[in-house]
């Protein structure tokens, strides 16, 4: 592992990113539609099938909003937007843009901000060009961007497009109509709360006994099953490359969670999973443990919070065996968990939310609560500025950690 470098296949000059997250007061969609009357503007750019690596951006100056909020500790938190560049003439806008005419560029980047925290959403704000680089908590990347409109009719107006980059998940859906109703200003509670719903639980609906009267359970799996997924995923670590990477991720983090493959298969997997001597599980803590350079870092970002992720449900799993894991184990991962949370305030987030996942099925076999309890109370503060994820993760585990 410690050569892994993996690459996705795409390439973008983000350029300067001031790192912050959300804060504001905002309510979520309109798709194509909502675009359909803008037709002059955009009617030579929606037949263009590929989007220019720089386009040329002309800056035109936006009025700013003067009620920004007060406190100092929130405004660290804003997307701070002094002008947005004019659409491109050579654009092809996204089917997910909507056009805002009564609303400043600020008052919008204010309502995008907080929407992106209700969501649970990772933000790294470059307000020099009006975009966000956003992760969703299920892995999903995508863009927020800006832009004054063009022409006569449109110039007045400000564009707010999303644009997915990488990854897929349910709810993406609503994560682009809760921020597109946001930027409009109209409500978004429906839609931030199925995102919620679909991050905390991605349960299967279970057919009722009497649905399907002739139906008896399956035996509880062995573990020569699970040492045979565990199996084919190593087979899949074999091969270095990204996609496989994380078709192999993806496919772990659903055989450990019980929601979906059920209490017994995932516990299973995990007890294999969390043994020393796996060959899975080694691969599984090489990726939250070794750190890769800060070139590596955004290839390797999603591998390492799904690993967290995955290191999650396996504890979750197993939670009522306790040691949940061995003490090499734990006092491996332990310092890793530590940091992340007290690192909180970094880009981190998801990887903060995934180690107070850990913690909260291992302090029982911790020497130092109090040191536990410090980090989290350091990952809560900024979940409550940044992330609600986070926020509500950490104070979980508090909660438990305190009793």
């Amino acid at each position: 592992m410690s050569n892994f470098k993996p690459k996705k296949h795409m390439e973008e000059d983000d350029g300067p990113s001031r790192k912050v997250a959300p804060g504001g007061g905002g309510a979520g969609i309109s798709f194509a539609p909502m675009m359909a009357p803008m037709s002059s503007p955009f009617e030579n750019m929606s037949s263009m099938n590929t989007r220019p690596g720089k386009a040329a951006a002309m800056t035109a100056p936006v009025q700013t909003s003067s009620a920004a909020p007060s406190s100092s500790n929130t405004s660290q938190f804003q997307w701070q937007l002094d002008s947005v560049p004019t659409l491109p003439e050579f654009h092809p806008l996204e089917r997910t843009a909507v056009f805002c005419e009564t609303a400043t560029a600020a008052q919008i980047a204010s309502r995008v901000s907080t929407v992106l925290r209700q969501l649970s959403v990772e933000a790294s704000y470059n307000d020099e060009k009006a975009r966000v680089r956003c992760t969703s908590a299920s892995g999903v990347e995508f863009r927020v961007r800006l832009y004054r409109g063009r022409g006569p009719e449109y110039r007045h107006g400000v564009i707010v497009e999303v644009q997915r980059r990488f990854g897929y998940s349910i709810d993406f859906h609503d994560i682009t109509q809760a921020i597109l109703d946001a930027a409009q200003g109209l409500p978004t509670a429906a839609a931030v709360k199925r995102v919620a719903l679909s991050n905390s639980s991605n349960v299967i609906p279970m057919v009722s006994d009497a649905e399907d009267e002739d139906y008896s359970p399956p035996p509880p799996p062995s573990s020569d099953g699970s040492c045979s997924s565990l199996k084919m995923i190593a087979k899949m670590f074999a091969n270095r490359g990204y996609d496989t990477y994380y078709l192999g991720l993806q496919t772990l983090a659903s055989l450990t969670d019980p929601a979906r493959m059920g209490a017994a298969t995932a516990q299973s997997v995990s007890k294999e999973l969390l043994n020393p001597d796996n060959e899975v599980g080694e691969t599984l803590v090489d990726l939250i443990v070794k750190k890769q350079g800060q070139d590596d870092e955004d290839n390797v970002f999603n591998l390492r919070v799904m690993a967290l992720s995955i290191m999650a449900n396996a504890l979750e799993a197993v939670k009522d065996e306790q040691p949940a894991l061995s003490p090499v184990l734990y006092e491996l991962l332990r310092p890793v968990w530590i940091e992340e949370l007290k690192g909180a305030d970094s880009p981190n987030l998801l990887a903060a939310q995934h180690a107070a996942r850990c913690v909260e099925y291992t302090w029982k076999q911790d020497h130092d609560a109090g040191e536990l309890q410090d980090a989290l109370e350091v990952a809560q503060e900024v979940g409550q500025a940044r992330h609600a994820g986070l926020e509500r993760q950490a104070r979980k585990t508090l909660d438990n950690l305190m009793i």
